[in-house]
């Protein structure tokens, strides 16, 4: 929370102590990552808010008890992948059991209403919200998932969209100048 209230503070005292020909550059790309992964957090938010009302209001048709609170627990866990749906599915499936005498008809209603959140979060929520809120095209999103899922585990599905944001402005500020340059030094010698 001190770090939040004093942000602003220790940005400008950072600031003064970098190299003065680059320091307006410096800023201003740290400035733009700061952007993407704050939207990237608020993003997520928004997510796991979703999942828990969808999961609370698909444990709710199926009969479980405390299924607002379950719901809650697994939206909100479900920051981590799949720890929202084993921290969801441990207590519904015990309700199932000792409410409903292990009722089958519950045990599949209980599995799609987890299925359908999590087919939801992927297909849907994580392309669509994550996306508008990072600047990133929805392919460009499950390539990172899969790409950093590979190289990093589950670190890497953690910090897939950060990363890829970060990839993304710096590729934008160092990189795409030197080929734009390049481009035109190729069209320019092949006029000659």
């Amino acid at each position: 929370c001190f770090f939040l209230y004093e942000r602003n503070d220790i940005k400008r005292t950072l600031a003064k102590y970098l190299p003065g020909l680059y320091r307006d550059r410096i800023v201003d790309i740290v400035s733009k990552i700061d952007r993407a992964v704050s939207s990237f957090f608020r993003g997520r938010l928004i997510i796991c808010i979703i999942k828990s009302l969808l999961t609370a209001f698909g444990l709710w048709i199926c009969g479980i008890r405390f299924a607002f609170f379950i719901g809650l627990v697994a939206g909100f866990l479900s920051f981590i992948p799949f720890l929202g749906v084993i921290m969801g599915a441990i207590p519904s499936v015990t309700f199932v059991i000792v409410d409903h005498h292990g009722s089958i008809l519950l045990f599949v209603g209980v599995a799609l209403v987890f299925a359908a959140v999590e087919a939801l979060e992927g297909v849907v929520l994580t392309p669509w919200i994550l996306g508008k809120e990072t600047g990133l095209h929805p392919i460009t999103l499950i390539l990172s998932f899969m790409v950093f899922g590979k190289l990093l585990g589950l670190f890497g599905l953690l910090m897939a969209v950060p990363l890829t944001a970060i990839v993304k402005i710096l590729g934008k500020e160092f990189l795409l100048p030197i080929i734009e340059e390049f481009a035109q030094e190729n069209s320019a010698v092949g006029a000659k």
